[in-house]
């Protein structure tokens, strides 16, 4: 199986003043390494994501819907950030964060449908 991930819809249509009511920001960690950790339950439109890895070794993070993995492995430097800004990435079932370091944070903005 490919690593690469799969494809990140570009735009999700909603409603405006929805959005801004049902504004919603997810933070949390791995609890343990190589295991996914699921941040939030429920439907969840991100628009920011954030990685973070507070150690001063490199890390692996993957991000899931469910049990779907959504964005594919990716490595990240010792106390480096990865960040993706306007993606309107739908997540159906939860948002789930999973890597080879307890010190991966997740942080991510938008909203629920």
């Amino acid at each position: 199986m490919s690593e690469k991930g799969v494809g990140i819809a570009k735009r999700v249509w909603v409603n405006p003043e929805k959005m801004l009511r049902n504004r919603r920001r997810i933070t949390g960690k791995v609890e343990t390494a190589s295991t996914k950790k699921d941040l939030y339950m429920g439907a969840y439109v991100a628009r920011t994501i954030i990685v973070s890895n507070d150690s001063n070794t490199p890390t692996w993070f993957e991000i899931y819907d469910g049990s779907e993995k959504v964005i594919g492995r990716k490595s990240l430097a010792a106390w480096d950030n990865w960040r993706m800004e306007n993606v309107w990435l739908p997540f159906t079932s939860s948002v789930g964060l999973n890597s080879d370091a307890t010190t991966t944070i997740l942080t991510c903005g938008g909203f629920t449908p």
